[in-house]
């Protein structure tokens, strides 16, 4: 195992998720051609476990690890082999041009250019690197087109450490927005020629990532200032309810008029247009900074605190741009006899299933 590998491919493992709030675990079974779900499971994290994606009480998670691979729905999990992933805010993830004369000189050129996007200190951080192979970006000879990733040294040590302690193989870590981007694209085999852009947005419980993918590859990834915990926590403060009743609530009623007397539109207009601005602003930095941007027509949002009614459509409504609900399992055939993961549940095990289907070697990226 490389000891850091964002992009290169590895086979044979089990997906793991870890996030401030939850593990989630999702395994693949390859047959007749065919890719089924073998297994899946989540386990709530304690408060504090983990905190701005740095690990504080590793003995805990370990317990906890052990507990969601061993109670998994589905098939039991024996292999150790595991790909897992990285906090997305301590992440960077970004497509970049290279000029390029001499191909012998390609690993030091990248490694330049490289320095000159990431916003920390490059020896204190793991970079790796994927050169784009498509006929979109090798019309010119001069340059070429890299998909870059960094993470600080001290986080990639941390997720890593915890692994190997757990008894796990960890094959690789993975940056959140590769995984989620393969579990909701997965690289087409038409041409990508005149192919719009689309934004992914993942609302998860602490943070949310977003991921402008064109001409069949990441261009860049970022963190929007919003999560499904604030919009919960906004809707206890504004209707004096405790957090597991404004859950509920915001499931049920969502951004939906006719239900809750529309109360929960105005208490949560404030963060939605919030998210929208900032939708907005990476549309426009993408236009601006990137070359040949095909115009973005769609939003695709997944995870789990998107799970609450009509956000999809008052996005599209403030945007005038389509929004879907992103479906990880489109890349895999269903079967009674394999785990069936509940509807409502689906969109939270996007990275987790992009994880297990790099562990398949699935894809080419």
């Amino acid at each position: 195992m490389s000891f850091l590998s964002f992009l290169n491919q590895e086979k044979t493992a089990f997906g793991l998720d870890m996030s401030e709030l939850s593990l989630k675990l999702a395994k693949l079974k390859r047959r007749g051609g065919k890719v089924f779900l073998e297994s899946w499971n989540e386990i709530e994290l304690p408060i504090g476990l983990i905190i701005d994606g740095e690990i504080t009480d590793s003995q805990k998670i370990i317990s906890l690890i052990h507990k969601l691979i061993k109670n998994c729905h589905g098939k039991k999990i024996f292999t150790k082999e595991v790909v897992s992933v990285l906090p997305e805010p301590k992440t960077f993830l970004k497509l970049i041009e290279i000029p390029i004369s001499d191909e012998k000189k390609l690993a030091s050129a990248i490694k330049e250019e490289i320095e000159r996007h990431i916003p920390l200190p490059a020896d204190g951080m793991y970079l790796d690197w994927k050169i784009i192979n498509n006929p979109f970006y090798n019309q010119d000879s001069s340059k070429i087109y890299a998909l870059v990733g960094a993470s600080p040294k001290f986080i990639s040590n941390q997720y890593t450490e915890l692994l190997d302690d757990a008894g796990l193989n960890p094959i690789a870590l993975e940056i959140e927005g590769v995984a989620i981007a393969r579990s909701l694209t997965m690289e087409e085999t038409e041409s990508i020629a005149n192919k719009p852009a689309k934004v992914i947005i993942d609302f998860g419980a602490t943070r949310t990532g977003l991921v402008v993918y064109d001409h069949g590859t990441i261009q860049f990834s970022l963190s929007i200032p919003i999560s499904g915990e604030m919009i919960t926590k906004a809707i206890a403060s504004g209707l004096d309810l405790g957090l597991d009743e404004a859950e509920k609530i915001k499931i049920a009623c969502g951004l939906d008029k006719k239900r809750c007397q529309g109360s929960l539109g105005k208490i949560l207009h404030d963060h939605i247009d919030d998210l929208a601005t900032n939708i907005r602003n990476a549309i426009s930095f993408y236009y601006n900074h990137f070359t040949e941007p095909s115009p973005v027509d769609k939003i695709i949002i997944c995870g789990g605190g998107a799970n609450f009614r009509n956000l999809d459509k008052t996005l599209s409504h403030k945007l005038d741009m389509k929004v879907d609900m992103g479906n990880p399992l489109q890349n895999i055939s269903t079967n009674q006899k394999y785990a069936t993961i509940p509807p409502d549940k689906i969109s939270s095990y996007t990275t987790a299933i992009g994880l297990a289907l790099r562990g398949m070697n699935l894809t080419n990226d």
